[in-house]
């Protein structure tokens, strides 16, 4: 891990651009807010002049930013999480729902959309409206919706994390609505450091290990050297039924008369040990007048045991399973590493020169249930299993043809014990190249400038998934007239599939393997050329895509970004009250996209007009969409007629993919941005009787985005210091995000049904009865989306009396309003919108066609991306920080202790239509009302010793259950109780620094969830559902290790 540099420990240079002075030191302490003050030392300490984020101007004296700026330095990093230096960022309580590498979730989302490191989210407004850097510059975005990896970041190297608490669009440009976050590099180390940790659960499972090593050194008294790289390995968890917490608890549904009319009798009861009835790993069957029967591990039908209590498609105990219990990843794997190199030269005493490189490769991996047929979550896609199926136990088929049942349904999961297990891999590389110049000119003004490419590669991989287009054929087995068991479609269609094999699904584990690969991932090694159905562009492509696939299904990701920016800073002119400064600058960026798809069986040119499912022969289960059939025909896919194709469910039929969860489409994209920006600082007041200083800052940029056109933001700020102990502070900003690659060019054609709400002219023919047909379709991208705008509003204050030495604390009160948020709406909707209220908007999104027979019909609607939405965040912050040398145990010691906290007073988005959802105060949306984490730590000679406190309050479970009428009466009582409460969290710290071989050396221990807290009980679906919200579901963990520098 880290080790925090002491003062004084960068290296000196000789050139005028890297001036240390008390006087800066203080301008950097004041800048930071409520930084723990460092230890008294006799001589004054010598830190650098610095540029704080939130403004383009550098630190002059004098100069306290409006803008709130939380400042943590590398050792309460360390403190807070040994393995991440995300995971400790997020323990703040202004960040809410953020992604980690460790909270690398649901597979059916992650797989498509998540680079799987990690994005910080300030306030929950959304990690595509936080703006994270790297020493103030932009990295190139680890995925299609924005944002880079802050895994990526060589934290080897890491000085200090500022977060910007509000708006800073002016400054940065895009994205930073809720805020920006600022990873600020040592680049002035001089010497070598080196670390080792190790690390588990206190179950024994979750190991880790990581290393890293930097290098600071000048080859001359101007060209100085920096490198360093490090490697991570995490281990999975993907058993919840190894914590004692985990008992299948979830919500049953009240099966009494008047369920849901009052408190004592709600929709739903919390109850534990849950099964899902409908699907196991053994098989479930429902056979008319014999009910449910399941299958012991032979494929014997044995009796179904009902359980103590039933409710909906769920019972306690009995038969049935929770599939949770087989495979739930609580802690997903991690393998990375990552390198980092920066060189400088001073050229004269007034230019100095960089060139810097960046490289990251990361592994994120999580298993999964390959397919669960007929249960959750997929309770349609039940197995339709004929009487005369080969594998049938002999006693049901004389049952069902006794009794004329030509079949029934049969829900089973795909499991382990059948040697079906999948894996998804988000495999990426990350690299990043920068050069660049600092500079002072005339009168002090200072001219920077840099140019850097980035490119972020990404192959998300799917191994072993369900074959959609394969399992429904190779269930249906039966004995051909030599008394073989085959595919009913061999029998049927000699030769039209290849190598069917036979599946038979009752009881685990008597599939055979061959069965098993046939129906999961691909055949490796099919040559592949395509002509890609291009999302973007809405059509199939002229060029072709060639590859030779293997047995997953590939997602590449290339993703590109090149930055150039100039800003000169430096005093206006000299005002009645001090020198008024200013920076101006420009910036430009351009942006690409080439996102490419793998899949070398079923659709591999992701078509969203080709089915590649078998369509059911006539009679024998539902049919495929309009035209599907024919197309398949047409193509040669199928020949006419009847095939040997049944009980395929409509879900299925209807599916455009092979794979399950494995819509992915081909897109290419790119766009720029030009930029001009200025920004002033102008003293007011300076030495009054009632104001000893008073600044206002001012800042604006205009943008011009291709394809959105041009938008400005601004901000205007005061910052008044009162007295010596007292400062106030407000600012008020436009701040705007511009829709990310997802939202620019991720586009899907394809067909949709919908009810026509035109009413007919005078001497039109009507619309027949009922309305609901279909037409074409393209959702998704807009490539002309505009951006979106908020307006932040922050009052606060910082007070640092001189009657407790050592102590500082700030409040600040904080809103966010954004409108025009990006959202899309459904077909329905713009119907209703166009013919109901006649908004024009959305009927220009509709185009109709007078058919051979007079009527008029929709044939196509663009349901792509709009400005529609809005969004409201209101908040307190409070910080407070105190550090003082004390005698407790003989001398050489020093106490501190730092409390940040956050309080809600409104979450809420609303929709096109108006409707306000409310998520003030909900546990599953990660938005409690109250959160605060508390660190206290004491250091005596080398011996240091830390306490961290993470409070997460309590709230309603889901706005989503129990809602209110406009009177605040309970319409449906959902739960009894819809509210769980707070829970507290300790981690400790504990070190030794020592002298070792003319160095330093630090040994180390890190205990997160000391006291083993259990997560609450958070259940908001029926069904198992045990937890949510970004609780603790790890328990206790370790972590020692050693740091050593010379």
């Amino acid at each position: 891990m880290m080790i925090p540099m002491r003062a004084g420990a960068s290296r000196l240079r000789s050139g005028a651009l890297v001036r240390r002075t008390p006087v800066a030191a203080a301008v950097a302490l004041a800048l930071c807010a409520t930084q723990v003050p460092a230890a008294e030392t006799d001589q004054p300490v010598e830190l650098e002049e610095v540029t704080v984020t939130g403004t383009r101007i550098r630190a002059v004296t004098g100069m306290d930013t409006p803008t709130p700026v939380t400042a943590v330095a590398v050792d309460e990093i360390a403190a807070m999480s040994p393995v991440s230096v995300t995971e400790a960022l997020v323990q703040l309580p202004q960040f809410a729902a953020s992604a980690t590498a460790e909270n690398f979730g649901d597979p059916a989302n992650n797989f498509f959309t998540s680079p799987g490191g990690g994005s910080l989210n300030l306030r929950g407004i959304g990690s595509n409206r936080t703006l994270t850097l790297l020493d103030g510059r932009r990295m190139p975005p680890a995925s299609i919706f924005g944002g880079p990896d802050i895994n990526t970041f060589p934290d080897q190297l890491l000085r200090r994390i500022e977060t910007v608490t509000g708006g800073a669009s002016a400054a940065y440009g895009t994205d930073a609505v809720s805020g920006v976050v600022n990873y600020i590099l040592d680049t002035e180390f001089e010497g070598i450091r080196a670390s080792a940790q190790f690390g588990r659960s206190d179950r024994g499972d979750g190991a880790n290990q990581r290393y890293s090593f930097s290098l600071g050194h000048s080859l001359t008294d101007r060209l100085h050297l920096l490198f360093s790289a490090g490697y991570l390995k995490q281990e999975t968890i993907d058993e919840p039924g190894s914590r004692d917490w985990y008992q299948s608890c979830g919500l049953l549904r009240n099966t009494a008369a008047g369920a849901g009319s009052s408190r004592d009798n709600p929709v739903y009861r919390p109850d534990c040990n849950l099964r899902d009835v409908r699907s196991s790993v053994d098989g479930v069957m429902s056979v008319a007048g014999l009910g449910r029967i399941t299958f012991d591990h032979d494929g014997n039908p044995v009796p179904f045991s009902p359980g103590v209590r039933q409710g909906g498609t769920w019972q306690v105990g009995g038969s049935g399973e929770d599939l949770g219990e087989v495979i739930n990843v609580l802690l997903p794997g991690q393998n990375r590493k990552n390198a980092f190199a920066y060189l400088d030269y001073d050229v004269s005493d007034n230019l100095n020169v960089y060139v810097q490189g960046m490289y990251s490769k990361q592994l994120l991996s999580r298993a999964y249930l390959v397919g669960n047929y007929g249960g959750v979550p997929l309770p349609f896609h039940a197995f339709t299993i004929y009487a005369d199926n080969a594998f049938l136990p002999d006693s049901l088929r004389q049952y069902m043809e006794d009794n004329d049942i030509p079949s029934v349904t049969f829900g089973r999961q795909l499991s382990p014990y059948d040697g079906a297990l999948g894996a998804y891999r988000n495999h990426s590389r990350t690299s990043a190249g920068t050069l660049g110049f600092k500079s002072t000119v005339g009168r002090g003004w200072s001219l920077d400038g840099y140019v850097q490419f980035g490119k972020t590669e990404l192959d998300a991989e799917q191994a072993g998934g369900s074959r959609q287009d394969r399992i429904f054929l190779a269930v249906d087995a039966v004995r051909d007239e030599n008394g073989v068991i085959r595919c009913r479609i061999d029998v049927v269609s000699p030769g039209l599939v290849d190598n069917c094999q036979p599946l038979n699904l009752f009881g685990r584990g008597n599939a055979s393997s061959a069965a098993i690969d046939w129906v999961t991932g691909f055949d490796p090694n099919v040559p592949v050329t395509v002509n890609p159905y291009v999302a973007s562009e809405g059509r199939v492509v002229d060029w072709t895509y060639s590859y030779v696939g293997d047995e997953s299904k590939h997602r590449l990701v290339t993703l590109k970004q090149t930055v150039a920016e100039l800003t000169a800073s430096g005093e206006l002119a000299q005002g009645w009250a001090g020198a008024i400064v200013g920076a101006v600058g420009a910036h430009y960026r351009k942006e690409t996209l080439d996102q490419r798809v793998q899949a070398s069986q079923g659709n591999p040119a992701a078509d969203p007009a080709w089915y590649p499912v078998f369509c059911n022969d006539p009679g024998f289960g539902p049919q495929c969409p309009a035209g599907a059939l024919a197309a398949q025909v047409d193509s040669g896919f199928r020949p006419p007629g009847t095939i040997g194709v049944r009980g395929v469910p409509a879900g299925v039929a209807n599916n455009l993919v092979e794979i399950q969860f494995s819509n992915v489409p081909f897109i290419q994209g790119e766009y720029d941005v030009k930029e001009l920006f200025a920004e002033t600082v102008v003293p007011l007041v300076s030495g009054a009787s009632w104001m000893q200083a008073l600044n206002l800052q001012a800042a604006v940029r205009w943008a011009d985005y291709e394809g959105s056109g041009t938008i400005w933001s601004w901000k205007g700020g005061l910052d008044g210091q009162l007295t010596s102990e007292l400062r106030l502070r407000g600012t008020y900003s436009r701040d705007t995000r511009a829709g990310n690659m997802a939202e620019r060019f991720d586009r899907t054609g394809g067909a949709a049904n919908a009810t026509d709400r035109k009413v007919p002219g005078a001497g039109e023919p009507p619309i027949p009865d009922p309305a609901n047909y279909g037409f074409t379709i393209v959702s998704g991208g807009n490539p002309n989306i505009k951006p979106e705008t908020g307006d932040t509003f922050t009052v606060g204050l910082v007070y640092r009396p001189n009657w407790m030495p050592g102590f500082s604390m700030s409040v600040d009160w904080l809103k966010v309003d954004l409108k025009d948020a990006i959202e899309a709406l459904a077909v329905q909707d713009i119907i209703d919108l166009c013919y109901q209220q006649n908004d024009q908007d959305q009927c220009s999104r509709i185009t109709r066609e007078v058919g051979t027979d007079g009527i008029d019909r929709i044939i196509f609607i663009n349901s792509a991306r709009q400005n529609l939405g809005k969004a409201t965040y209101e908040g307190i912050d409070f910080e407070l920080a105190w550090g003082r040398r004390v005698n407790l145990l003989g001398g050489d010691e020093r106490l501190t202790a730092r409390l940040f906290g956050t309080y809600l007073i409104e979450s809420s988005t609303t929709n096109y239509a108006g409707v306000k959802t409310e998520r003030t105060g909900e546990l599953v949306s990660q938005n409690p009302r109250r959160r605060a984490n508390l660190n206290v730590g004491y250091t005596r000679g080398g011996f240091g010793l830390t306490l961290i406190g993470r409070y997460h309050g309590g709230g309603r479970n889901s706005m989503a259950l129990n809602r209110e009428d406009a009177d605040g009466n309970v319409a449906t009582w959902d739960v009894a109780d819809n509210h769980t409460g707070s829970s507290v969290y300790w981690d400790t710290r504990l070190s030794y620094r020592f002298n070792m071989g003319g160095g330093e050396a630090e040994i180390f221990g890190n205990v997160q969830n000391l006291f083993d807290r259990d997560p609450p009980w958070i259940s908001i679906l029926e069904g198992v559902g045990q937890t949510a919200g970004g609780f603790d579901v790890i328990g206790r963990r370790y972590v020692a290790g050693i740091n050593v520098r010379f």
